[in-house]
């Protein structure tokens, strides 16, 4: 996510990565949906969407633990701290909204 903060990140812009987090590759698409308020601050509403691919054939195959694309808010500042994260996952659906935040 360092790389996908330092874009531009201009409504509408596609970034897409090959992440290998562990031992399998996965292809991530971010999408920039909007710049808008959420929860009282000025924040950007990206779009987060996984692929696993096939070491063998390259082949992308679902994400089985991601139900559908997730949603996470940025804050629109220099900063670009992650406000909050929806997602549909295997379990259920997960939500991670960030409470405070002390600059040091």
């Amino acid at each position: 996510m360092l790389h996908i903060r330092s874009q531009k990140l201009d409504d509408g812009d596609n970034i897409t990565l090959v992440i290998c987090p562990f031992d399998s590759p996965y292809l991530l698409r971010v999408k920039v949906l909007a710049h808008e308020v959420h929860h009282g601050r000025d924040a950007i509403r990206l779009s987060l969407g996984m692929r696993k691919i096939d070491r063998k054939t390259l082949e992308l195959l679902p994400y089985k633990k991601l139900k559908k694309d997730a949603t996470l808010w940025l804050s629109n500042d220099a900063d670009r701290v992650p406000i909050e994260l929806r997602a549909a996952v295997f379990i259920g659906d997960v939500r991670a909204t960030l409470t405070n935040q002390k600059k040091l």
